[in-house]
């Protein structure tokens, strides 16, 4: 569903992967500035572990920022997320709307100011 609606929300290069392993594999090649939108509860590696290995791995040069989103988050999740390097928690059914401007304000700031 999301490779579909990116284009719409003006984000025309997008990589996906179907779980945390791929993500961390394809962050080697991604430029400077990073976004990652991951599920909490994929199979192989969660959402949590991925994060952590995203983290672990992103080169000094890389601005990476990672939103979680989750159909199950209770009063720990927060912290959990805090805890592996997560940016920010969304709740499932995600309601685009407010994705997009997440994603636009994360892109805003990790833009180069004039």
């Amino acid at each position: 569903m999301m490779a579909r609606t990116l284009p719409f929300m003006g984000i025309e290069s997008a990589a996906m992967a179907p779980d945390g392993f791929m993500a961390i594999k394809l962050l080697k090649d991604m430029p400077s500035t990073v976004f990652v939108l991951t599920d909490l509860n994929m199979p192989t590696m969660d959402g949590f572990h991925t994060a952590k290995a995203l983290r672990a791995q992103a080169l000094p040069n890389q601005w990476l920022f990672i939103i979680a989103i989750s159909g199950s988050i209770d009063s720990g999740t927060p912290q959990e997320c805090k805890e592996a390097g997560i940016d920010a928690l969304m709740s499932k059914p995600l309601k685009l709307e407010v994705l997009a401007r997440a994603i636009f304000r994360v892109l805003e700031f990790a833009s180069p100011q004039e």
